[in-house]
């Protein structure tokens, strides 16, 4: 009888256990959701960032995209596709012109589409600070992903048509 039990608690806990991960494993939806917490993450700046801090995050950066990204988002200096290289490039020297970036998400609504493409609509708060300028405004943006090589990729953000001016 003892042994019995012993097997059950064993059945049980097993059971369990398994419902547990099943239930906590990361599924697409929270991939994509971390892989833009983690984009935003990047190209936020404080304003006491190292310049090697700053390089190992446009590398981070890099490893988020797409080997082409489109870009057309209005009043923003990046327009249109370019090259992960160029986006890294043009990103850096974008983020040396301001002092202070932060870049809080603030809702994230994840649709996909096929097993390897979807979109994300997204809401967050921009707040750059510059020696001669300050922005600050919350946006809505449709990002774009595909997923390459197990790991979802940005390939496109563009405004959402609904909030623009």
């Amino acid at each position: 009888m003892k042994n019995y039990r012993k097997l059950l608690s064993l059945l049980i806990v097993a059971a369990l256990t398994a419902v547990v991960a099943y239930w906590l494993r990361p599924n697409d939806t929270k991939r994509i959701k971390k892989r833009f917490h983690q984009a935003c993450t990047i190209v936020s700046k404080s304003s006491a960032e190292n310049p090697a801090v700053s390089a190992f995050k446009m590398f981070d950066f890099g490893s988020l995209c797409a080997d082409s990204v489109t870009f057309n988002i209005q009043g923003a200096p990046l327009r249109g596709s370019m090259s992960n290289e160029v986006l890294i490039s043009e990103l850096a020297r974008y983020r040396a012109m301001c002092e202070q970036i932060s870049i809080t998400p603030m809702d994230i609504a994840v649709n996909i589409e096929t097993p390897n493409h979807a979109a994300a609509e997204c809401v967050v708060k921009v707040k750059l600070t510059g020696a001669n300028f300050e922005f600050d405004e919350i946006r809505h943006f449709i990002t774009r992903l595909q997923k390459i090589d197990k790991s979802w990729k940005i390939t496109g953000i563009a405004d959402d048509q609904v909030l623009v001016k």
